[in-house]
């Protein structure tokens, strides 16, 4: 699971759970046996995989695809459900689907091919790449200023120096991360996100959120830049670069980076949420690739597992050194593919204070039933995915799917289980329910303040038990095991209060653990002369308004409207925006009075807005 796990799929903005009412049972649409893809043997195990997909999928509703690999060979393959519901379109294993940030792992491995090359490093830093003045050093002895410093010419502040690429792939440059500047300067959901954009609001950051190298935070940011690092030093779009790179070379012919939403994509799948009624066709708009923008299908991904065990060169023209007669080397061919790469995209990394993380090159090593895994999830409007690779047992799960409330990994995960024969092996003691009374459940409701993750959640008293709300589209429905203690089932997360439910734990299966406070929410009204006025961000070019309305404050923007802010007492409010809940701090100087508010959230570490006279 990723570190920082609920901040990851608060911000995404997209996920939420099936609790319950699973669909009714369907037949599977199973690919035929071909010379490629042989080896559908196991039929008990596929039958308990049909089983665990059908309480997810009806044949009219969206779906699922999915491959296992074992041993090298493709031992199950389906696809269930509607890729298009307007049409009537069937998901199989050739559906393309959009990956989310499954796709990290390509861009990973894209700059792994140039540094093998010898065209990057790893130590390289940020700024050598993006240069203010348009020259490459290349070419400024002749065009440039060659007495120039290095920071007088990179296009970012004086951090783009201190940043490499290892911190960016590593998710600890310290870069705020993209999708949350963007939506705080005012961009909604459904508009196009162009990479020009997001290069441009990352060029007018004039800080980071940690020195390079302290901390692990989870961020878009850097896997976008690491794109156009791949673009400049290539001489070709990314597009292209891994399609002749990677995906020719390993026959992975429905693999594409996708940048123009405008673009045909034959029989793809579209991205659904059926909770809402009626259901909805979840958009995405993105001109941007890097952390995302991965179409491929669970054929292709079947094919990228069996290479990560497979130790021979792969060829674009399937033909082996024997049976060439060009009289090249492998190596000085293009269309060959060096399967050693993948053993580097399992380098570990070390913070500065030595601490090792468990994120990898684009994929998170973590645990199974004592099986050392190496993972990736992704989210984007309806679509859930998942890669799970299980590398002693040669073990590996591809599963996507395209509705917002299907779990994909803790399907892929169950899956994985099936064929590693442990499904039956959990401890069934945990999810014995007790039943509480209604005045202990309400003391527990409130909002909490996570330590370390700038996140506020809210637990609210439903039917059954609480409900843990981490976005309007994202909640967890708690059942109590204990007095203190609450599971959410289907993630396997546990929360746990203190006596006085004035501090929350929450645990996850990898038994990390994140904590938190519940924040007392406070009745005072506020003055006018306190808050209200103009507030501004250099940043992000982007103005908010702060008014009060009969002792309320509220916080006014142009494409965002106008949201009552939530009283915590001492200059701190909660605003929801975007489906989130964003504490905001006002600050005063004693003779100015209030002189700006910070924003904390997810990926942003005190965004400053300046109040204007």
């Amino acid at each position: 699971m990723h570190h920082n796990y609920l901040a990851i799929i608060a911000f995404t903005l997209y996920a939420s759970l099936s609790s319950s009412n699973p669909f009714s049972a369907l037949q599977s649409t199973v690919v035929p046996e071909s010379k490629e893809f042989s080896g559908m043997e196991d039929s008990l195990k596929i039958d308990k995989v049909n089983q665990l997909i059908s309480k997810y999928v009806n044949e009219d509703g969206p779906g699922i695809a999915l491959a296992v690999v074992s041993e090298g060979e493709l031992v199950c393959a389906l696809g269930q459900g509607q890729a298009n519901l307007e049409y009537g379109i069937p998901i199989t294993t050739q559906t393309p689907f959009h990956l989310a940030s499954v796709s990290k792992q390509f861009t990973a491995m894209a700059v792994q091919l140039l540094v093998d090359e010898g065209k990057l490093s790893w130590d390289d830093p940020l700024g050598k790449f993006f240069r203010s003045d348009g020259f490459e050093p290349s070419d400024r002895s002749t065009f440039g200023s060659p007495d120039a410093k290095p920071s007088d010419r990179s296009a970012f502040p004086a951090w783009g120096d201190s940043i490499t690429l290892k911190h960016l792939v590593h998710h600890t440059s310290g870069l705020r991360e993209q999708f949350a500047l963007l939506m705080l300067a005012g961009w909604q959901w459904e508009d196009v996100i162009k990479t020009e954009q997001i290069i441009s609001i990352i060029q007018r950051q004039q800080s980071l959120n940690f020195s390079p190298g302290d901390q692990f935070d989870y961020s878009n940011t850097g896997y976008t830049l690491l794109a156009e690092v791949v673009k400049k030093i290539s001489g070709e779009s990314f597009e292209s670069f891994t399609r002749k790179k990677i995906f020719e070379p390993l026959k992975m012919y429905n693999t594409f980076f996708f940048s123009d939403p405008g673009q045909i994509v034959k029989n793809r799948a579209y991205s659904y949420d059926q909770s809402e009624n009626p259901v909805k066709n979840k958009l995405l708009n993105y001109e941007t690739v890097g952390p995302t923008s991965l179409f491929s299908t669970a054929e292709d991904l079947a094919k990228w597992a069996m290479a990560w065990d497979n130790s021979q060169l792969y060829r674009s023209d399937g033909l082996e050194p024997s049976d060439r007669d060009d009289g090249l080397e492998p190596s000085d061919r293009d269309d060959t593919f060096p399967s050693e790469a993948f053993q580097k995209m399992t380098a570990t990394h070390q913070l500065n204070s030595g601490e090792e993380i468990p994120y990898r090159l684009g994929l998170e090593s973590g645990e199974l039933d004592g099986f050392a895994t190496l993972e990736h999830s992704g989210r984007d409007a309806g679509f859930r995915t998942h890669f799970l690779r299980l590398p002693e047992k040669k073990l590996s799960v591809i599963l996507l799917a395209n509705e917002a409330n299907i779990t994909a990994t803790s399907i892929a995960h169950h899956i994985a289980q099936i064929y590693l024969e442990t499904e039956n092996q959990k401890d069934g003691s945990i999810t014995k329910k007790v039943n509480l009374t209604t005045e202990t459940l309400e003391e527990l409701t409130g909002l909490y303040e996570l330590n370390d993750l700038n996140m506020v959640i809210k637990i609210e008293k439903i039917e059954h038990g609480l409900s843990l709300w981490i976005h309007e589209n994202l909640q967890y429905m708690l059942f109590p095991i204990s007095d203190t203690s609450f599971i959410a089932e289907e993630e396997s997360l546990i929360l746990t209060f203190d006596q006085d439910a004035k501090n929350i734990a929450i645990s996850f299966p990898n038994e990390e653990k994140i904590k938190g406070k519940k924040l007392p929410e406070s009745t005072d009204s506020v003055s006018d002369s306190d808050y209200i006025g103009m507030y501004f961000s250099d940043e992000l070019l982007s103005f908010y308004k702060i008014s009060n309305e009969n002792g309320r404050l509220y916080i006014h923007h142009l494409r965002h409207g106008k949201k009552a802010l939530i009283p915590m007492g001492e200059g701190k409010f909660i605003w929801q925006i975007g489906g989130l809940l964003v504490p905001i701090t006002f600050l005063r100087e004693e003779e100015a009075g209030v002189n700006r508010f910070e924003i904390s959230m997810f990926g942003i570490q005190k965004m400053a807005f300046i109040r204007k006279p």
